[in-house]
């Protein structure tokens, strides 16, 4: 008998989390397979292409999954993500924006906002996105740690310092921080 698309696709997942990748691959490829229109499948597909370096394929799955779910704000999030890895800035951007449109509330969004404003060396628009995202998520440590950057940067060493030890008083185990 062979497994529910549904727990084919928990167990791609689970593996997925446990850095099982190629096992993870499989099962979203069997998904897919038994279900080309299963929006999740594609999405997870591409978030695991994009954490292999491979944007490509990252693009054109999460892009399908987006065509038959553009209702999810995690997956114009991630899809900005590849976005952003290509330096593809204004794209990413759009992607970020549908995301808070989807889902205002949605922290990671702005922290990507923000990141896309600091590569381009806008840093006063980073800092007002990485703001926006410790107000929706105040104990949010990529965002202290991205801040903590931008203070260094301007040489305001004292409030880098505050940043990364609040990176850390979140996450201890942040070596970015």
């Amino acid at each position: 008998m062979t497994a529910r698309i549904s727990d084919t696709l928990a167990l791609g997942l689970q593996f997925h989390r446990a850095g099982r990748l190629s096992q993870a691959e499989e099962m979203y490829r069997e998904v897919l397979d038994r279900d080309p229109d299963n929006a999740d499948a594609a999405h997870l597909f591409g978030v695991l292409a994009q954490q292999c370096s491979q944007p490509e394929v990252a693009l054109e799955a999460i892009r399908r999954a987006i065509e038959l779910r553009g209702d999810r704000a995690d997956f114009h999030n991630n899809l900005g993500e590849v976005y952003r890895t290509l330096k593809r800035f204004p794209e990413a951007t759009a992607c970020y924006r549908r995301a808070l449109e989807l889902d205002s509330g949605y922290a990671d969004a702005c922290n990507n906002l923000g990141l896309v404003c600091q590569q381009e060396g806008r840093l006063e628009a980073a800092v007002a996105h990485y703001r926006e995202a410790l107000r929706l998520q105040p104990a949010f440590p990529e965002v202290h740690n991205n801040l903590g950057n931008i203070c260094k940067e301007e040489r305001r060493l004292e409030d880098a310092i505050e940043h990364y030890r609040l990176a850390l008083r979140f996450n201890p185990r942040f070596p970015e921080a």
